[in-house]
């Protein structure tokens, strides 16, 4: 690890780099899934302050900054209440639920837990993540290989850091040989808002126009419109209008995503006023 040589297998390679480069000297980190305990002793070297790994087998460490918790681990976990700066999964999400382990047979277990620690890891915490690449397909019940859906599926939701070793051709490319896989390394990171893909308004807050996020482009238009209808209200006399509206640019100026919501009530209050019906009365009749 000092040295930097990093072994000629290339799915070695690219995990240790990960490691190297994201397990800072007193971090605390979660191993899912392990062996034997590589990963682990490679993270207490880089100066990790405590090491646990979460697994469905059984072990013992006599190191006193080694420990192992059970299956059951997963079921204690809620919203930001996991401790750890790193998470380190090396090619284990692609066996999780597929029974082969001692695990329950569940078809998106991968993709459950990776919610899972999304939800409970603090904000800023990382995820350094190992799985198979190539087509979409799964090698009943050795493992799963992640092409376009389902890799985009297991990430949704983080801020992708770094792609170590990754082939975006790869996620096309069948290998000849399936137990000869392909395995670039994610680091992942978790948000300050936990935007999924399905959830419309969080990515529609996203989006720029002109390098400038969706809702301050339409803060700054519906603040101006306002500002123009408040001169002219003004010049108009419609003081309890211009004030109202002048009311509305403030909040929409502070709070932008308000001014999606404000600019209806303002197209309310400033309806045009209906035409006034005249009874001219009964017209008398002609002969």
């Amino acid at each position: 690890v000092e040295k930097r040589q990093y072994g000629s297998r290339p799915n070695d390679a690219h995990f240790l780099e990960a490691l190297v480069g994201h397990v800072a000297n007193g971090s605390s980190v979660l191993v899912v899934g392990s062996a034997e305990p590589w990963h682990e002793a490679v993270c207490l070297a880089l100066g990790a302050s405590r090491v646990t790994t979460v697994d469905y087998g059984s072990r013992k460490y006599e190191h006193p900054q080694l420990d192992q918790v059970n299956a059951s681990f997963w079921n204690q976990l809620d919203d930001a209440n996991l401790g750890y700066d790193v998470v380190v999964s090396a090619s284990s999400l692609d066996h999780d639920g597929l029974g082969r382990y001692g695990d329950p047979i569940a078809p998106d277990g991968d993709l459950l837990t990776m919610r899972l620690l999304l939800r409970a890891l603090a904000p800023g915490a990382k995820v350094i993540l190992s799985v198979p690449v190539g087509p979409d397909r799964i090698i009943w019940n050795l493992m799963r290989i992640y092409g376009k859906d389902r890799l985009a599926r297991l990430t949704d939701g983080y801020d992708v850091v770094e792609r170590i070793g990754y082939d975006s051709t790869k996620l096309d490319e069948a290998p000849e040989n399936v137990l000869r896989t392909y395995e670039p390394v994610f680091v992942l990171s978790v948000p300050d808002q936990i935007c999924l893909e399905d959830a419309f308004w969080c990515n529609f807050q996203k989006r720029t126009v002109f390098g400038q996020s969706v809702v301050t482009v339409v803060t700054v238009v519906v603040v101006a419109l306002m500002v123009l209808s408040v001169a002219r209200d003004l010049r108009a006399g419609k003081y309890l209008a211009a004030g109202a509206t002048l009311v509305m640019s403030a909040i929409a100026a502070v709070y932008g995503p308000v001014a999606l919501f404000c600019l209806p009530v303002h197209i309310y209050i400033h309806r045009p006023e209906r035409p006034k019906v005249v009874d001219f009365g009964r017209a008398p009749r002609l002969g």
